[in-house]
């Protein structure tokens, strides 16, 4: 579910194609064999690179925008400083990378 979230949240294509990925290995038969174990952890790390290029992504736009914003309204840099790490926390794939951290 938050998966899911996530995906249509961040309209990132490459998010939906690992949402995608996790339904088809979640949705497969035994989930006690261990090929399926091997399966679920190759989907898992295939969305935290997924996750990790979305919020790189997203941190350096904000933060070139941010930036630009703190320098004409004559904002002090310490506040401007970790602006898009802080939108990066605000996003429901924030709550998905912990959880994949968790399950590793």
């Amino acid at each position: 579910m938050v998966l899911d979230n996530a995906g249509i949240a961040c309209e990132s294509e490459d998010l939906q194609q690992c949402g995608r990925l996790w339904g088809r290995v979640a949705s497969a038969g035994n989930r006690w064999a261990g090929e399926w174990g091997l399966q679920a952890l190759a989907a898992a790390q295939r969305l935290q690179l997924s996750l990790a290029g979305y919020a790189d992504d997203m941190c350096s736009h904000t933060q070139r925008h941010a930036n630009a914003l703190g320098e004409r309204a004559k904002v002090d840099r310490a506040y401007i400083l970790n602006f898009g790490e802080e939108v990066v926390r605000g996003q429901p794939v924030f709550v998905l990378s912990g959880l994949l951290q968790d399950l590793e």
